[in-house]
């Protein structure tokens, strides 16, 4: 695979006191949505926790470069 074809890595943004990838923005129907998901280690295992926060919840980060983020317009219940 070219380095062409290889999509850009998702932006980081800060999430309350960690560091979370940012995947999507959504419309709610009273504010933007942010789905964000970062790794969660409890001892034991690792795993990934995906999930949608308020926009108003993270923080970019400077030098991330946000501008491939998708915009998906299904409708969200909030």
């Amino acid at each position: 695979m070219s380095a062409a074809a290889v999509p850009p890595r998702p932006p980081l943004v800060m999430l309350d006191s960690r560091m979370a990838w940012l995947r999507a923005w959504r419309r709610g129907e009273s504010h933007w949505m942010a789905l964000v998901f970062w790794a969660e280690d409890d001892g034991h295992r690792r795993y990934v926790v995906e999930r949608w926060v308020t926009a108003d919840q993270v923080a970019e980060i400077p030098g991330e470069d946000y501008r491939h983020i998708p915009v998906l317009h299904a409708p969200l219940d909030d």
